[in-house]
């Protein structure tokens, strides 16, 4: 499937994808425009992590999905272990990417 009419976004995130720096991209807009579709189209690939929140949910099944996400990218904790605040939950993510032999780590 193709993208349609994001030339622009297209552009923009591939410019952020080549920098030296590290950089941080807020896409924003109402639901259900393709914002998802568009970055993992764009990067395909090339991401480290991907995570994405749930709608209508609690700071617990949040962190249960941020944990399951760390799992399946190879995080060494179980998905019982759920951490329980965002500064835990930060720190697995930063062990994780420390695991990496890449420099240049992609996170969406």
């Amino acid at each position: 499937m193709d993208i349609i009419g994001r030339t622009k976004e297209i552009r923009e995130l591939q410019e952020i994808y080549k920098l030296e720096s590290s950089a941080f991209a807020a896409v924003y807009g109402r639901r259900r425009v393709g914002k998802t579709f568009l970055i993992r189209k764009v990067l395909e690939n090339q991401l480290d992590f991907y995570c994405t929140g749930v709608a209508n949910s609690n700071l617990s099944m949040q962190l249960g999905v941020f944990n399951v996400a760390l799992c399946q990218y190879g995080h060494s904790k179980v998905p019982q272990i759920t951490p329980t605040n965002w500064m835990e939950a930060f720190q697995n993510l930063i062990r994780l990417l420390e695991k990496s032999p890449k420099k240049r780590k992609v996170i969406f």
